[in-house]
């Protein structure tokens, strides 16, 4: 199978990054594009509270810049490989972001989902919950998920 739209969710995390490794991999052997994509999860605690965020334009700014700086090291892996890649940003107030990201990946036609995952089970797992695994569970779109190693 050729994939033509690799689809990469980052956020920074090593197990992120690992998984944009295996996607520039793939993209290289078959001239694919990475759809490069990071969920801004407004209903998170740490956005603080709305004296720190005093209006949606600020809190589209703020957000801007979080995703800029979350595509800085990801940007330097697709121009150093040479691979052609597009950032796409999205954004949520209450749907998981399992269900954003297979929403998107569907919308973008992407032929596979590349993305890293911690590897959370018992209790960590029950608590944090996993949006790689929910992912999984959403998508009809392969997807690859790369561990690090412990």
């Amino acid at each position: 199978m050729s994939y033509q739209k690799i689809f990469v969710p980052v956020d920074n995390s090593h197990a992120a990054l690992l998984a944009l490794k295996e996607a520039v991999t793939l993209a290289k052997l078959s001239g694919g594009l990475i759809c490069l994509v990071h969920v801004i999860d407004f209903a998170q605690p740490d956005w603080g509270t709305a004296a720190n965020v005093q209006t949606r334009g600020n809190l589209k700014s703020i957000a801007k810049e979080i995703a800029d700086n979350i595509f800085v090291q990801a940007r330097e892996i697709l121009v150093s490989e040479d691979v052609p890649y597009k950032e796409i940003v999205l954004e949520t107030l209450g749907d998981t972001v399992a269900n954003i990201l297979s929403a998107e990946a569907e919308k973008q036609a992407c032929d596979i989902i590349v993305m890293g995952t911690h590897g959370r089970s018992g209790m960590m797992g029950l608590l944090m919950g996993s949006v790689a695994e929910g992912v999984l569970k959403k998508t009809r779109i392969p997807v690859m998920m790369v561990r690090p190693a412990e």
